[in-house]
């Protein structure tokens, strides 16, 4: 890179010697020392520069120098503003951009400067970064504004308008932050198409249709003039509606692949129309379509397939998906091509579905690929028959906890496993599957039928995965979570079993809310097997911390250090602790509806605005066995929370 200023060189190079920062001399301030030295200097000199280079001060430079190049003489008023007193610091990208914005597009940073979420302070992600729905809606607020400043570039029009709809006045969260990217992308490739598309009755609101609406405009269509095609359609006459997301997929795809789209459209189910209740399954073809057109043609082909699909149908396309690298070669699609060449395919039954995502699974496990590995295998030879789809189901989690064991257990007669399909009333149906290298495991699968019937019954609420495999060793341990693959170290453990299975219901954080939660359904589970006590967790105590509260602090104390937060069996002592309290408080009746509401809560994310921070999981738990529940329940519960939470009946003021 060619030297522009000697003392910004050496001014950085001394960044560089204290170790306080991993950039090279960037374009951007050489872009700048050759417009303004003086200004150049007082930037590298900032505090935002003396920490390790990240995102933010990439984007802080960028719009430094952007307004360096079209209003070089506002550049030294931006950085003497009253706002950046001091120097700019990490946290102050929006202020920055605003600042810059003033001078560019004036009318665009009024706009922003007047929303109310930008009046009460502009939140930011931890690090940059935000790319998780639990994130706190006000980390996505730094990102809105860059991605408006960005469309302002384009089209101010479209920025003013874009600022007036009342989803962007009320607040940005997640799905916000990706529609206006999305937005914004569509912008930077067609800006007249972009202006039209805001001003279309679906953009009104913002709900998940909508959103996706957007990534199938970005995404799908790869030129200009497929953009203009789509929304010229007839089909779209008077703007995209709501209601219009299979339609505007299915003109993307027509506009890049016409052949493919009509053997999708005169699928006998799709000939008359999509109603809601074939949607999802209408999208699903769309995606897989989209990705292979060989695929999409091979299961088009299934006899299955004339009819709206089922949920494990479905789930069938979801997981072929994830064969597919992308691309439309027949060479990468191989692996999907051959499994869908498959026996075990020509009618979706039993485990066909729980096979079908142990072969995904296979693909990557701990960083390994075992899939060639098990396809290739003799017993395979012929392909994957319905007989054999219980045994494959079972392949990505022998690989997961034992991988030394998979080679033996495909072996003929070192591999043993018991299935059957768990029907509770009211809801759909689970298949259960048991896998040993030990004929001693098979009672396993009655213990695990048990827990499970218990479970649902209780919970009184779907069980969230199709099928349940369970690996059972004699290495000691056991573990489990919210996919369904789960194992035990014993070749008899019946609460060991019922535990893991209930941490598919209860895989959330804290941690002591998921630990807590798994183990009241087990000693429900085994109270009503064998009569046993309702109790907490009894193996040792908790020596780290006297309530919940402290175990928090203590967790994200070590979570700040960079350290492991293992506390010792605390979230199991503690965690339990306070569920049996409730239980035996509160009663069977008004503990399951409030442990039900949690659940419930925890699952859709419901509360995430008002339940962040520390204390998010007594906030929670307040609100599912507190704010929901009748008086007299309320206040029971209350206490017992108060008392586990906070070591007193009352929480602190």
């Amino acid at each position: 890179m060619a030297l522009t200023s000697q003392p910004v060189f050496w001014a950085w190079m001394e960044l560089l010697k204290d170790g306080r920062t991993e950039l090279l001399l960037p374009k951007t301030i050489t872009s700048i020392a050759r417009i303004d030295e003086t200004s150049a200097l007082r930037i590298v000199g900032m505090p935002f520069l003396k920490t390790r280079g990240d995102v933010q001060d990439y984007r802080i430079l960028f719009q430094l120098m952007q307004l360096a190049k079209t209003h070089p003489e506002k550049l030294g008023q931006v950085l003497s503003h009253p706002r950046l007193h001091g120097g700019i610091t990490d946290d102050q990208v929006a202020t920055v951009v605003l600042l810059v914005q003033g001078f560019r597009f004036p009318k665009v940073a009024a706009a922003i400067e007047a929303l109310p979420w930008v009046q009460d302070g502009i939140g930011s992600p931890p690090g940059g970064s935000t790319n998780t729905r639990t994130s706190h809606p006000t980390e996505y607020e730094e990102g809105v504004v860059l991605a408006l400043a960005r469309l302002a570039g384009r089209s101010q029009d479209a920025a003013i308008a874009l600022i007036g709809k009342q989803w962007v006045q009320d607040g940005v969260a997640y799905e916000d932050h990706r529609a206006i990217e999305s937005y914004v992308d569509i912008s930077h490739r067609d800006s007249a198409a972009a202006r039209r598309v805001i001003d279309m009755p679906f953009l009104e609101t913002l709900e998940d249709d909508d959103y996706h609406i957007l990534e199938v405009l970005r995404r799908a269509i790869a030129d200009v003039a497929g953009l203009r095609w789509t929304l010229n359609h007839p089909k779209l006459a008077g703007g995209i509606n709501d209601d219009q997301l299979v339609t505007v997929s299915l003109l993307a795809l027509e506009w890049q692949d016409p052949e493919t789209t009509k053997a999708l459209r005169d699928l006998p189910w799709m000939s008359d129309g999509v109603d809601a209740s074939e949607k999802s399954a209408a999208l699903l073809l769309y995606r897989l379509a989209r990705r292979s057109s060989w695929a999409f043609a091979m299961l088009a082909a299934k006899p299955w397939a004339r009819y709206a699909l089922s949920a494990d149908e479905q789930s069938i396309a979801l997981s072929l998906l994830h064969f597919l690298p992308g691309g439309n070669s027949v060479d990468r699609d191989a692996a999907a091509l051959r499994i869908l060449s498959m026996p075990f395919l020509d009618a979706v039954t039993g485990a066909d579905v729980a096979a079908l995502v142990s072969l995904r699974r296979l693909q990557n496990v701990n960083g390994k690929n075992y899939l060639q590995e098990v396809l290739s295998h003799p017993r395979f030879r012929d392909g994957i028959r319905d007989e054999q789809t219980a045994f494959v189901a079972v392949l990505d989690t022998v690989a997961w906890y034992d991988p030394r064991a998979l080679g033996r257990f495909l072996t003929p007669g070192q591999g043993f496993v018991w299935h059957r399909t768990l029907r509770v009333s009211g809801f759909p149906g689970v298949e259960l599957i048991v896998a040993s290298t030990s004929l001693e495991a098979a009672g396993n699968i009655d213990l695990l039928e048990h827990a499970m019937r218990s479970h649902m019954t209780f919970m009184g609420e779907p069980f969230p995965t199709a099928d349940v495999v369970l690996w059972v060793n004699d290495r000691g341990g056991g573990g489990g979570g919210g996919s369904g693959r789960l194992t035990v170290g014993s070749l008899y453990s019946p609460g060991t079993v019922a535990q893991a299975a209930a941490h598919v219901y209860w895989p959330f954080s804290p941690l002591w809310i998921a630990s807590g939660g798994a183990i009241i359904l087990e000693q429900i589970a085994e109270n009503a097997r064998v009569g046993s006590p309702i109790r907490a967790f009894e193996d040792g105590e908790c020596q780290y911390a006297y309530t919940l509260q402290e175990y928090d602090r203590l967790v994200e104390e070590r979570r700040k250090q960079g350290q492991y937060a293992y506390l010792g069996n605390c979230n199991h002592n503690l965690g339990s602790g306070l569920f049996v309290d409730l239980y035996r408080t509160l009663g069977e009746g008004w503990f399951r509806e409030g442990f039900r509401r949690l659940y419930v809560k925890l699952r859709g994310y419901k509360h995430d605005i008002a339940c962040k921070g520390l204390e998010r999981g007594a906030c929670y738990l307040k609100a599912a066995f507190v704010t929901d529940a009748s008086p007299q329940a309320a206040a029971a519960a209350e206490r017992v929370i108060n008392r586990w939470y906070y070591g007193s009946d009352r929480s602190p003021e």
